[in-house]
């Protein structure tokens, strides 16, 4: 029998595969499609405004690929707290401004997230994949984006996160047989 995780040591799974991507190599994906896509929202945005965008993003995606398949709600709920509580103390010196802005960029998604999981059952001709999520990104890059006017880089950004999903819609999926949902507040 293969050893279990508990939801703790799952959270900082999750929290540290978001975060490799962020501090590796900037080039490596799914990061370039993010950062092209990023860089021409606002030009002016230094790397560490870029990196957390990304992590925000990242971080809620993978939380909704947790969603997706923990039916468990009383876990999920421990899950994500700790997952941002771990994302929060790893990479700021400031965690109570940080946390606050990844509450309320985890909160700005939802709706986005909601849009582009509709569209993509009803699978409109033409349709961009992560239309509203990407136009969410751009918004937390610069309040002004508009999507419809300004959306360089936005195709390979948008192929870039359904890679990202679907690619971690397996690894989650690798996880889930080792969880172990009855043991509490582990």
């Amino acid at each position: 029998m293969s050893e279990k995780v508990t939801c703790h040591e799952f959270a900082d799974i999750l929290a540290e595969h978001v975060l490799r991507q962020i501090k590796g190599n900037r080039d490596e994906h799914p990061n370039p499609e993010f950062r092209h896509f990023a860089q021409s929202v606002k030009a002016d945005a230094d790397a560490e405004t870029i990196d957390n965008e990304i992590l925000f993003l990242l971080g809620f995606c993978l939380s909704q690929i947790c969603a997706f398949h923990i039916d468990n709600q009383s876990y999920f709920d421990k899950l994500i707290l700790r997952f941002y509580y771990s994302l929060v103390s790893q990479r700021s010196s400031e965690p109570s401004i940080f946390g606050a802005i990844a509450i309320s960029r985890y909160e700005g998604y939802l709706e986005p997230y909601a849009l582009d999981q509709k569209r993509m059952v009803q699978r409109p001709k033409g349709m961009i994949p992560w239309k509203f999520m990407l136009s969410q990104f751009g918004k937390n890059l610069r309040s002004d984006f508009d999507f419809e006017t300004d959306h360089s880089y936005f195709v390979p950004a948008s192929i870039g996160l359904g890679e990202y999903i679907a690619g971690n819609m397996e690894f989650v999926k690798k996880v889930l047989d080792k969880l172990e949902f009855d043991k509490g507040t582990s």
